[in-house]
């Protein structure tokens, strides 16, 4: 018995005039058409080289495996079976692999990729940041070259295709150097420094003197002072409490944005940053590398709080930061 819905042939036919139940009618019998294959001139030199490079591997496998199994009758002195063994793998090897030539082939390519991927991968990338609205320059070109889409920095090893994608001189992602990866990889660092609560200025300005309050109370501060960013960052992070931490890197991105939001002033209290120089600039572990809005930026090794009753550019103090060596300069005076 037919299943329900479906009639036996020449029963139920509809009248010429009436249409077929359209979900009876057979679909035609076509198929999706293939996507056309990348074009050639889009597919990258070297990464095409791969599969000839493959091929001959595989080819001089199987011609290592076909002589070896000439080996057992030779060395056994069999004439008879030697010679059968020859003519028979004489007709199975699929094409001569010429060594020398693909390695050269190889050369040659790898080295005209190399100079023209420094023009291609700069035009890509500018196209790209114009159609996301985002703005993009070189800031160093020796050893490496290295771009600021702001804020983020990339430096490129064109050479190796490879880019890494930096903050505050730190590595946050590791991608090819395709404009398109870049971008991605830029974004991953950017959700990675922000986190998933909304930006309050004000509200951090207010953690931070918080912590450099509690920072100065380890110390045995009676009056406000200097005190070093690693000291301050411990108790802001315990004050934020993010679930999956605050690193340092972050607190570097969040004093840059106090900084693009014009908000070093607040509240009656104004946030000095001290540079580091001398041999405090050297130890990595104590001193906090902050950018400016132009992509440049200096190591920081103090903060300090100094309290106005209105913004105004304060006076630098006297003398040296309390509790440092090396020479470090004074304070840094911001506009808010």
């Amino acid at each position: 018995m037919p299943p329900a819905g479906t009639t036996e042939p020449g029963e139920g036919t509809p009248p010429p005039d009436q249409p077929a139940n359209p979900d009876l009618t057979p679909e035609p019998d076509t198929k999706p058409e293939a996507a056309p294959p990348a074009a050639p001139e889009l597919q990258d030199p070297v990464v095409a080289l791969a599969g000839s490079v493959q091929a001959a591997a595989d080819e001089l496998r199987r011609q290592q495996i076909t002589l070896e199994s000439l080996l057992k009758p030779l060395k056994a002195g069999d004439a008879k079976r030697g010679q059968e063994v020859a003519g028979t793998a004489a007709g199975t090897f699929a094409f001569a692999v010429d060594v020398p030539a693909l390695l050269a082939k190889v050369q040659e390519v790898c080295a005209a990729e190399q100079v023209r991927r420094k023009d291609r991968l700069s035009a890509e990338l500018k196209v790209m940041c114009g159609r996301a609205g985002l703005s993009m320059k070189v800031v160093a070109r020796e050893p490496l070259v290295e771009l600021r889409i702001a804020p983020i920095h990339v430096r490129l090893d064109r050479d190796r295709n490879l880019a890494d994608v930096l903050y505050a001189q730190e590595k946050l992602e590791h991608c090819p150097a395709s404009a398109e990866g870049i971008l991605e990889a830029r974004q991953r660092a950017v959700r990675t420094l922000e986190g998933d609560r909304a930006w309050n200025a004000a509200e951090f300005h207010g953690l931070l003197r918080r912590a450099w309050r509690y920072a100065m109370v380890d110390r045995d501060m009676e009056r406000p002072d200097w005190v070093e960013i690693g000291d301050i960052h411990a108790h802001l992070e315990r004050l934020l409490d993010y679930k999956k931490g605050y690193p340092r890197v972050r607190l570097a991105y969040d004093l840059w944005r106090l900084r693009r939001d014009r908000l070093l002033f607040c509240g009656g209290w104004r946030l000095l940053l001290g540079p580091a120089t001398g041999d405090s600039a050297r130890d990595k572990r104590r001193v906090l590398w902050i950018e400016d809005d132009a992509g440049g930026g200096q190591y920081h090794l103090t903060v300090k709080f100094l309290r106005q009753e209105r913004l105004e550019e304060p006076a630098q103090s006297s003398g040296q930061n309390s509790g440092q060596n090396s020479g470090q300069s004074n304070t840094e005076g911001e506009h808010g």
